[in-house]
């Protein structure tokens, strides 16, 4: 008897973890409302585009002839008009220190992370991840978005503003 009821028991566990496995939860689909360059929001819940890192929506940079421009949030607008109105999916990865999903996220069969780095308006976040080298290798070749011109580290930015420093530009 008692092994039945061990077996019993062993069989729950198994299906209860095949049930977490395939859990929804760590998948969200929905449309998305762009707060940032490399971070959505789908049903009050905030992700954070895994692997890249975008300009900060108060940061500047130089384009091709040198005007300075909100380059910040020109990655946020070019993200917004792509995702417009449509319906994308966020395979969830983990949690950030601040909270926010970091996801894969896929609009059809295009990755939105990929899209936005091989466009210009994102970088490869190679302190995370080394996917999306060659769609920022590609759009460094062309001359595409912060390519174009000049431009500070995203993450270097980020530490300027918050330990203050030279404020040339790295790019």
């Amino acid at each position: 008897m008692r092994f039945v009821t061990l077996l019993c028991i062993s069989f729950m566990l198994i299906l209860s973890a095949h049930a977490q496995y395939n859990n929804d939860a760590s998948t969200i689909t929905g449309r998305a409302a762009v707060l940032e360059g490399d971070t959505i929001e789908i049903n009050n819940q905030k992700i954070r585009l895994h692997g890249i890192d975008a300009p900060q929506h108060r940061q500047t940079c130089h384009d091709r002839r040198g005007l300075l421009y909100r380059c910040g949030l020109k990655s946020k607008t070019a993200l917004d008009l792509f995702l417009w109105r449509n319906e994308i999916t966020c395979r969830i990865l983990s949690t950030d220190k601040y909270g926010r999903k970091l996801a894969n996220c896929s609009l059809g069969q295009v990755d939105v992370a990929d899209w936005l780095v091989r466009q210009g308006h994102a970088l490869a976040f190679k302190k995370y991840s080394y996917v999306y080298i060659n769609a920022e290798n590609e759009a460094k070749k062309a001359k595409r978005g912060l390519w174009a011109g000049k431009f500070r580290m995203p993450w270097e930015w980020r530490d300027q503003r918050r330990y203050g420093g030279d404020s040339e530009y790295a790019r």
